[in-house]
């Protein structure tokens, strides 16, 4: 600023604003009004580390200047915003405050545009600014009188001055919206997170109350709805976790949902050009998840049922591929969460098999955790995620999903029991404490922390295909090729409780409904049975 003796000096930056008009914040070791304080004051994660020099007060020099120069300059954050929304915008906006044009003194533009650099480094020196604001003096000082031509640029550059002005509010109002628009979206995140949240304590609920009151097996379970529609054998079925849907995948390259109390089909995906092996749904019921013969995984947005990704990535697949020979995405899970989806990849022709973990937001493969020369048919993850279970010839291994690393290999621990078959059907109980695997005729209980086999169910008189688990793990149910559905006390005596009949062809896959009341079976008679099991 200038004295009466049109000398230059800096003065403390506060002095332009009545006291009353000034908004005080206080950061962790600054204090000052907000609206001139400096970035390197404002912005976030800046910590004890950050270098606050004289730079600061060249830049609310700045500010003051252009205050006093332009009445409706409000301040270069922009007019209206408070403390957040300018630490937000300096955090994503990486551009200067730009400055409006200065009638007359396009020099002292320029030099105010320096002073707010973001970078404190760029900003002129005391001793620069001074040089340059008496060569303005000087300047202005021995300027003439103004002429009509001058008075006509005058008017030019104060309706130059006021457009850049109206730009500067553009901008600031555009601030603003991003920063609304930011806001907004991390709300609706987290009330998204909030619901998630909410319904994995119902389960857990619901789960406690199960404990305490088992239910109680009919005594004689029946056969109440028979669902037809697909044209070939039935692959796999799941349900939703409010129970009022069934999903199923088919050989006829279809994925159908069931509306269970009705039993009539409410939707049809089309997406796969080839038979259905598997399907499994997320914990929240929004993502769901589909493996099939035509070489990819699919993603499907549950709720507005439609397609959202093919997951198909992994280089050792694409090479396989080159190589010839059929390939089959098989097994396929989804973690607790949501976040990850285990998949097996086998083909037809040689013992090559690929376990893969996704990253389902994004779609990209994360890791894959197994390469040998062993086919793998099965995953399923543990209640807590963190540890995974994949199945296939002569195989039961357990993966922590953290590291990528392999726990357990069940072959010299499985000698007893699984010796000639593949390893069909794995899953384990909610308390993590025991694993369920089926192979031939029978199915075994490991014990998860030992992996000793701790029983072995028997009772099937063909290979059984499928292993689920009512809510809270009270029971266990088995599919086979005998065309029967098995109910067994694992956790007790290990006996059949009860032996459902009626489809006329082998069971391929059986899921309890989340109230553990109602078990749903497909079969390769390409129809689906919905079963009361306990009341």
């Amino acid at each position: 600023m200038l004295d009466a003796g049109s000398r230059a000096f800096l003065a403390d930056f506060g002095v332009s604003k009545p006291m009353k008009e000034l908004s005080k914040v206080y950061t962790k070791n600054a204090a000052g009004t907000y609206l001139y304080m400096p970035p390197e004051k404002l912005r976030p994660r800046c910590g004890a580390n950050r270098r606050i020099s004289f730079a600061a007060d060249i830049w609310s020099f700045g500010v003051t200047v252009l205050q006093l120069l332009c009445s409706d300059f409000d301040a270069p954050y922009g007019p209206g915003m408070d403390v957040p929304d300018i630490v937000f915008m300096l955090h994503m906006d990486k551009e200067a405050p730009r400055v409006p044009a200065v009638p007359d003194a396009p020099e002292l533009q320029h030099t105010l545009q320096a002073c707010l650099s973001l970078d404190h480094n760029e900003r002129p020196s005391a001793a620069q600014l001074v040089q340059t604001l008496q060569r303005i003096s000087n300047h202005l000082g021995a300027a003439t009188q103004p002429s009509v031509t001058a008075a006509q640029g005058s008017s030019q550059d104060a309706r130059a001055a006021a457009a850049a002005r109206r730009r500067l509010a553009e901008e600031a109002q555009e601030r603003q919206e991003m920063v609304r628009r930011v806001k907004c979206a991390e709300q609706k995140k987290a009330a998204a997170a909030t619901k998630t949240q909410q319904k994995q304590q119902q389960q857990q609920q619901q789960q406690q109350q199960q404990a305490l009151h088992p239910l109680q097996l009919l005594g004689s379970p029946s056969c109440g709805t028979t669902l037809t529609g697909h044209s070939d054998r039935v692959s796999s079925v799941a349900y939703t976790p409010d129970g009022s849907t069934l999903v199923s995948g088919s050989w006829d390259k279809t994925i159908k949902l069931w509306n269970v109390a009705s039993g009539k089909c409410s939707a049809t995906l089309e997406e796969h050009s080839d038979r259905v092996n598997s399907v499994a749904i997320s914990q929240d019921g929004r993502l769901m998840a589909s493996g099939s013969h035509d070489k990819t995984f699919k993603l499907w947005d549950l709720g507005r049922r439609k397609f959202t990704a093919t997951l198909f990535r992994s280089t050792d697949l694409k090479d396989m591929v080159r190589r010839g020979g059929i390939i089959s995405m098989d097994g396929v899970a989804i973690s607790p969460d949501g976040a990850s989806l285990a998949s097996c990849t086998l083909r037809g022709d040689s013992e090559d098999s690929t376990i893969g973990l996704w990253d389902t937001r994004s779609g990209n493969q994360k890791a894959e955790l197994w390469k040998l020369g062993v086919r793998q048919k099965n995953v399923a993850f543990s209640s807590d995620g963190v540890l995974l279970a994949s199945c296939g010839h002569r195989h039961l291994t357990i993966w922590d999903t953290r590291s990528a690393r392999m726990i357990a290999t069940l072959p010299m621990i499985v000698s007893p029991g699984h010796e000639s078959t593949a390893v069909t059907s794995v899953v384990f109980s909610p308390d993590r404490a025991a694993v369920l695997s089926s192979r031939g005729k029978t199915i075994k209980v490991w014990d998860a922390k030992s992996w000793q086999c701790l029983k072995t169910l028997e009772g099937h008189t063909d290979g059984v295909t499928s292993v689920a688990l009512t809510f809270g793990g009270q029971h266990a149910v088995s599919g086979s090729h005998d065309k029967t559905i098995k109910i067994w006390d694992w956790r007790g005596s290990g006996k059949c409780l009860a032996t459902l009949e009626g489809h006329c062809n082998s069971v391929s896959s059986v899921a309890v409904s989340p109230d553990g009341k109602t078990l749903a079976s497909g079969s390769l008679d390409k129809t689906i049975k919905l079963w009361r099991i306990a009341q």
